[in-house]
């Protein structure tokens, strides 16, 4: 006798009807299958923002930039002969701390960091030698593209200190930092070549501005 409720399964390579118990199975793992390509190709689209310029944009809330010596700074002769012939001389020195951004049109922005490093340097008698100037900008840091800086947070952004040379000072000498006070400024000390036998200003007289580790964060 011939069992009616008997499913001939069909030809070898072929699936059972879906009405069946293996057909069942066999289409739950196909949308289980699929649910995992959807995910898959969700998760591979998620992409991160963007800026206007179509490029990733991924900015940490903060970098830690470390101390740095700076290029020495030889201010220019402004007055007198280049000696100084141990009439001090009498040294103020500067830097400032600058934001700026560059960029092309159709790209993100870098802001960037720079530091401005001035120096006075002046004979205490006749003739009364003189250098004095301002640097041009030396980079301390460049931020990822797109990632404002939040310069509220900085360090204090101006410093500046001096002092009277003398012949018993080491040479360089070794300058504090004059803004010290509750936001204190981003440099830590100054290294000062002031006086020496011989010419002084446009081959030793200068100055390097030591900065001290501070941390940068972001507004984005």
């Amino acid at each position: 006798m011939t069992n009616s409720n008997h499913t001939t399964a069909g030809p070898p390579g072929t699936s059972a009807p879906p009405h069946t118990p293996g057909g069942r199975v066999r289409k739950r793992r196909v949308a289980l299958r699929a649910a995992l390509v959807g995910a898959t190709l969700l998760t591979a689209l998620a992409l991160p923002p963007t800026t206007a310029g179509g490029q990733a944009l991924a900015c940490p809330s903060s970098v830690n930039v470390s101390a740095r010596t700076l290029p020495t700074f030889p201010p220019p002769l402004v007055a007198g002969d280049a000696e100084f012939s141990g009439h001090g001389p009498a040294i103020t020195v500067a830097a400032t701390l600058k934001r700026s951004n560059t960029g092309s049109p159709g790209s993100p922005t870098v802001d960037i960091l720079r530091v401005v490093v001035s120096m006075r340097a002046e004979e205490t008698q006749s003739n009364w030698t003189r250098a004095e100037g301002s640097s041009t900008d030396f980079l301390l840091y460049a931020a990822p593209a797109g990632c404002r800086i939040n310069v509220s947070l900085l360090p204090g952004a101006f410093d500046s200190n001096g002092y009277l040379a003398r012949s018993f000072h080491p040479d360089p000498y070794s300058l504090a930092a004059g803004n010290t006070g509750i936001n204190p400024s981003f440099v830590q000390s100054y290294r000062v070549w002031d006086d020496r036998s011989g010419s002084d200003v446009g081959v030793y007289t200068g100055v390097a501005v030591i900065t001290r580790p501070f941390v940068v964060q972001f507004t984005n």
